[in-house]
């Protein structure tokens, strides 16, 4: 909690009022209240507003992390009581059980949201809530999570719930060293795409998996490229045509779970769009895989993609753990910010150079 909150307290600068609050569910008592942020695993995935709004109409997965300190979900907003009742505190109930207390939002570091609200709404009793909770304990299988405002005398006023699905996977496997973030680099090259191009990535899965996100880097236009999943014989298992569009690492699904063994991902150049740079002129489109510093696992590349004295021995991408058999049921995307995906994001992004790196590095 301790983290979370301070990655809060480093964002928060200015802090929006919408006019229009949420209706609570308990209207007897509740005058008004707003959800603008909500935080999972250390990120946040929206700061735009009527965040309870987005949880109840899409009902999140949260994946049971290898760190249990990344099995966090943070709610932060304001809320008001009728007739002007102080809030003394909040809290959140999970599956129905008892209110956990925590502080006011200002009791934490965080603004004093009164006269903020007070300003907007007209009231002088509104509160400022920071809620967190953690969902280790509670096991795979589908929640309920319900939000709290408690009055002095005690008694807990509920905003908003939500359902929500924990589900536990095998480990992500980084195909490159991610505690290295100087050493990326585009790092494997279709430039300029021409079809036909092949790349060949080919590793050891340790664990079982069922995608992967890779770093990429493209035109601004798109570049298409066909990605084959071939087992250690060389037989094609599952096909995926992807169109990347500029600089950013997708995380690609398959349609099964595959076991531990030795896997190639074979890349196709397929097609790309012209670009138009506004010195250089048009310019043909590009396709490249990110690189890094090489981790655990050994990749060896073949194919006729180029490389430079930039390219780094690791594949700067993690194969996705796949969901364990005890969680078969349930969908292996959590739809909000997986914390692997966000690390490749940070790591990447000292790479991103776009078009500069396209034109300057090949």
């Amino acid at each position: 909690m301790k983290k979370i909150t301070a990655i809060l307290i480093a964002v928060i600068m200015i802090v929006g009022v919408l006019s229009v609050a949420t209706t609570a569910m308990d209207e007897e008592h509740v005058q008004a209240y707003f959800v603008d942020w909500y935080a999972y695993a250390g990120s946040f995935i929206s700061q735009t507003g009527k965040c309870d709004e987005l949880v109840q109409a899409n009902m999140p997965v949260y994946e049971m992390h290898a760190d249990p300190s990344a099995d966090i979900v943070g709610f932060y907003g304001w809320a008001a009581l009728k007739d002007g009742v102080t809030t003394k505190a909040f809290g959140v109930s999970l599956d129905g059980g008892t209110i956990q207390e925590q502080q006011l939002s200002r009791e934490q570091g965080l603004p004093d949201r009164r006269e903020e609200i007070g300003g907007v709404i007209g009231v002088s009793n509104a509160e400022g809530f920071w809620i967190v909770f953690y969902y280790t304990a509670l096991g795979p299988g589908k929640h309920n999570a319900a939000f709290y405002a408690i009055s002095e005398d005690g008694k807990g006023h509920e905003l908003f719930n939500y359902d929500f699905t924990v589900i536990e996977k095998y480990p992500d496997q980084w195909l490159c060293n991610s505690a290295a973030p100087d050493s990326v680099a585009p790092g494997l090259w279709s430039n300029p795409l021409t079809a036909g191009q092949t790349c060949t990535l080919t590793f050891d899965a340790t664990t079982s998996f069922s995608g992967f996100c890779m770093m990429f880097y493209a035109n601004p236009e798109g570049a298409t490229v066909d990605i084959s999943l071939l087992d250690k014989n060389g037989k094609e298992l599952e096909k995926l045509t992807h169109n990347q569009k500029g600089d950013g690492a997708p995380t690609l699904a398959f349609s099964k779970t595959y076991g531990p063994d030795t896997y190639t991902l074979k890349f196709v150049s397929v097609s790309a769009e012209k670009h138009i740079d506004p010195t250089a002129g048009e310019m043909d489109g590009w396709f490249v895989i990110g690189t890094a510093d090489p981790g655990a696992t050994a990749v060896t590349v073949g194919g006729d993609y180029t490389t430079n004295e930039y390219t780094r021995a690791g594949i700067l991408a993690f194969l996705v753990g796949a969901v364990k058999e005890s969680n078969a049921g349930e969908n292996n995307n959590p739809g909000t910010a997986d914390a692997a995906v966000i690390a490749i994001a940070a790591v990447a992004c000292l790479a991103l150079a776009g078009i500069v790196v396209a034109k300057k590095i090949k």
